[in-house]
């Protein structure tokens, strides 16, 4: 295992990326959530049996009591030495929702990554009296290279980010490259104040950086348009929510948009063991339209990628 060598830097701000305004859903017995962005994905049920994928999720955390544990992997924490990963912010919860889906009394999530193992990394936390603390960015990187040494993950979703290059992430990103571990990272919610800022690691070439869309299939105006590859639904989506008194809540943020794209990652690793991160971005690049499509990805895979990597192993 490769131990991350720290050392004195000016500070950075990490940010996480959702948007402040959350409100909570009172959904009836038993209704589907999110229909609309299953339909914009493209994504369809499938019945095949995919071998498990494992995601790192570098979040907040995961809870337990509201994602069903048997999907999910000991990680570790890196804000606070020895303690577990429960989430205490409901950020990364909702994230994993999103890729694991939900089914209970109020309501039903489809899972989107049926197949994921999550590890939860959990770079930020909270007091017990709520105050919230941050990692940083030695964290950050500490959990990349665990993410690929440690926790043989294929896929690392990374859903916030400093708004300055930093080596030692840069670093990081390139080993898990070379690790043939995939990168997603959510692109940043400040188009509106600064349309012109770029995050890390968002903006560097081996990740996929992921913009949002809302229901009319356009980039939402939070959202940056920097260093997007690809767009995918983060406006007014249903999550899981760690709230004692609520089930579901309506968030907005690339953070969620990100979610999608690593569980198309996971489908597509399932299905594909060899690809690679650079075929799953340029299927990307190729399929979408800019947008994300479960369908049009395995189908341009097949067609090109696929066929190209079996012409040449046959040659």
């Amino acid at each position: 295992m490769r131990n991350l060598k720290i050392r004195l830097s000016a500070v950075l701000i990490i940010v996480i990326f959702l948007i402040a305004a959350i409100s909570l859903t009172a959904n009836a017995v038993g209704v589907r959530l999110n229909d609309w962005i299953y339909e914009a994905a493209g994504l369809v049920e499938d019945t095949e049996i995919l071998d498990d994928v494992r995601i790192a999720l570098i979040d907040t955390g995961i809870s337990t009591k509201r994602i069903d544990p048997e999907r999910l992997e000991p990680g570790k924490n890196y804000v606070f030495d020895g303690a577990d990963t429960e989430d205490l912010d409901g950020h990364g919860t909702r994230i994993a929702s999103l890729i694991l889906g939900c089914t209970n009394e109020k309501g039903t999530l489809q899972p989107t990554a049926p197949n994921a193992k999550l590890i939860p990394l959990a770079y930020h936390s909270r007091y017990p009296s709520g105050v919230p603390k941050n990692g940083g960015i030695e964290a950050i990187c500490q959990a990349i290279y665990d993410a690929v040494d440690v926790y043989q993950c294929k896929i690392i979703n990374i859903s916030s980010g400093i708004i300055i290059h930093d080596e030692r992430l840069e670093a990081a990103v390139a080993y898990a490259e070379e690790h043939n571990v995939i990168i997603v990272s959510a692109a940043g919610n400040d188009n509106l104040r600064s349309p012109e800022r770029q995050y890390y690691p968002a903006a560097y070439d081996t990740v996929v950086g992921v913009g949002a869309i809302n229901s009319l299939l356009e980039p939402t105006k939070f959202s940056q348009r920097n260093n997007v590859m690809i767009y995918a639904p983060g406006e007014n989506i249903s999550a899981v929510s760690i709230k004692n008194s609520k089930v579901f809540e309506t968030i907005s943020g690339t953070s969620y948009a990100a979610a999608f794209v690593s569980a198309l990652a996971a489908n597509m690793i399932g299905r594909y063991p060899e690809m690679t991160p650079e075929d799953f971005r340029e299927t990307l690049k190729n399929s979408a339209d800019g947008q994300i499509n479960f369908q049009n990805a395995f189908n341009y895979y097949e067609g090109f990628i696929k066929n190209q990597k079996e012409t040449e192993n046959n040659e």
